[in-house]
């Protein structure tokens, strides 16, 4: 369905929302980038939360496959993520997205501090 979507749009914009931008912005200016699906993974489970949609669910499956546990290992920082929440709307400022508006970068960076599992796997 991601390609049919990328094809009739002609663009990746289907496929890169919020949790991309994220990883985009790790991979500009984190201190320690890591694979493209384990910042995606991390940061579609932050932005379920954010949007409140659907991160029951996520997180069922993060748990479930050994997602989180994985992640936790990489050593991706609370820091770099913060850091990649503010500057995403920079990696595509012509897309819009959540964290183009500032009310929910303000709420992903209370998520990021008060989340549980972000608080387990980030360091």
């Amino acid at each position: 369905m991601a390609g049919i979507s990328m094809e009739i749009a002609g663009s990746s914009a289907p496929t890169s929302g919020s949790e991309h931008l994220i990883s985009h912005a790790l991979d500009t200016y984190g201190s320690k980038p890591q694979l493209h699906g384990i910042q995606v993974g991390v940061a579609t489970y932050l932005m379920s939360k954010v949007q409140d949609h659907r991160y029951e669910r996520i997180t069922k499956v993060l748990q479930d496959t050994g997602f989180f546990t994985f992640a936790k290992s990489a050593g991706m920082t609370i820091a770099d993520f913060d850091m990649a929440i503010d500057r995403a709307p920079e990696m595509k400022p012509m897309r819009c997205t959540y964290l183009h508006q500032a009310e929910y970068r303000d709420r992903a960076h209370h998520i990021l501090h008060e989340d549980p599992i972000l608080q387990d796997i980030l360091l």
